[in-house]
């Protein structure tokens, strides 16, 4: 099936429902008077689960993507070294000896999201998912602010939804689901998808609608985005890059019509953000505060001429915190949970301290290998997507700098999704 297939077109409605399951898996969250242990995700890993069995009677046949067995098998090989050092530092912090379970969680709820999208589409290929993925963004971005400005939005919010540790309690902006450093996170993630499309989908670099769209949606994820968690940098510096490099920078001196037509659209759309921001930046205290929080780096930069956040301070401060015996450094100590480390003084949210801490360098090695087969998946399974494959790989290490989380949601769609190359005859 070709990534630039045609769709069936759908209803405004349809396309409403579309973006909330999106939003569902990509950013997960509790229901109230509903188990606190059961979120959106694990719904729709439910239904994934019917839909594969169903397909599976329906086709006679139960094939599976063999990129997906062994991504498994890289996991189910992390999992079991987490759950040895657990047993061996004689703790029962399993929070990643099972991280299986959660590969199959996300594995079910991405295929049941590709088929919803089939389902109403006729097709589902990376520029549909790409397409409600940012949906998904910018309605949490414009929920967010609608939280922090109207009372009434915020306690529907807080009553209706259950979501961990409430954002609200350290001043952090949220949304449904969306908070804190994982909303970041997934901000970052769609960055780099708008910027693919921009790169590798002719039908979006030759629309000027298209670009238009897309290129809002961009400016509204990067600001409100960094807003919410400042890790949304890391998606826009890989997206920007992505962008200077496939479509910007000209080859050999000569500008094709559809790099003038971008640099156009991206110029205007741009200039048109910076008004709106500087507008609230002045006439608002709130926003004022918020921006500020969002582009620390810049403000200081311009200020006192140093990149630096109070964040990045303490990381590089006080949070390079690695294990204290040899036996540490191997096996780890078996805890993920910061309150373990804070009675001993070494507490840390770098995600490559903690692994380290959690399951030792094996297991960290083991990890990194993990995701960077995912990624070569990703390089080979879609046309013109190395640079993608490239910096979702870039975006895993260098998100490990700052917290210990992943991105196996965004693979685990890509898993899902038919591949666009023509096979050799």
């Amino acid at each position: 099936m070709m990534q630039y297939a045609e769709t069936r077109k759908i209803s405004i409605i349809s396309g409403i429902l579309l973006t909330m399951v999106a939003s569902g898996y990509y950013f997960p969250v509790g229901f109230h008077g509903l188990p606190e242990t059961l979120n959106s995700k694990q719904i729709l890993a439910v239904l994934g689960v019917f839909l594969f069995v169903a397909r599976c009677v329906r086709e006679n046949s139960a094939k599976m993507d063999g990129s997906i067995l062994k991504s498994f098998l890289f996991a189910a090989v992390f999992s079991l070294w987490c759950y040895f050092c657990c047993v061996y530092n004689n703790t029962s912090d399993y929070a990643y000896a099972f991280y299986i379970g959660s590969f199959a969680v996300w594995l079910g709820g991405a295929f049941a999201l590709c088929e919803i999208i089939k389902f109403f589409h006729g097709t589902v290929n990376l520029e549909l998912v790409t397409r409600y993925l940012v949906l998904a963004c910018v309605a949490q971005c414009a929920l967010v602010l609608l939280v922090d400005n109207v009372p009434a939005v915020q306690n529907f919010v807080d009553f209706w939804f259950v979501q961990g540790t409430r954002p609200k309690e350290v001043g952090r902006l949220y949304g449904i689901g969306c908070s804190l450093d994982s909303g970041g996170v997934r901000f970052a993630c769609v960055l780099v998808l708008i910027a693919h499309q921009f790169a590798a989908n002719p039908r979006v670099a030759d629309s000027k609608l298209a670009l238009s769209l897309y290129l809002t949606a961009f400016m509204i994820i990067a600001v409100i985005g960094n807003m919410v968690a400042r890790t949304t940098t890391v998606g826009l510096a890989l997206g920007l890059a992505y962008i200077a490099v496939s479509v910007w920078i000209a080859r050999g001196n000569v500008l094709t019509a559809r790099q003038m037509r971008f640099r156009t659209i991206f110029s205007l759309v741009l200039a048109l953000a910076v008004i709106v921001v500087f507008y609230y930046y002045t006439i608002d205290p709130g926003m004022r505060k918020q921006i500020r929080f969002a582009f620390e780096m810049f403000f200081n930069y311009v200020e006192t001429g140093e990149f630096r956040t109070s964040s990045s301070d303490v990381l590089m401060e006080r949070m390079w915190i690695w294990p204290w015996t040899q036996e540490g450094w191997v096996l780890g100590y078996g805890s993920f949970e910061w309150d373990h480390f804070y009675a001993l003084g070494k507490q840390t949210d770098i995600g490559y301290c903690r692994f380290t801490l959690y399951c030792g360098l094996v297991g960290l090695v083991l990890f990194s290998i993990y995701f960077i087969y995912n990624s070569t998946v990703v390089m080979g399974k879609f046309r013109n997507s190395k640079m993608l494959g490239w910096l979702l790989l870039a975006m895993t290490f260098v998100i490990w700098l700052k917290v210990s989380t992943d991105i196996f949601q965004l693979y685990a769609l890509l898993f899902c999704l038919p591949s666009d190359k023509v096979p050799e005859e």
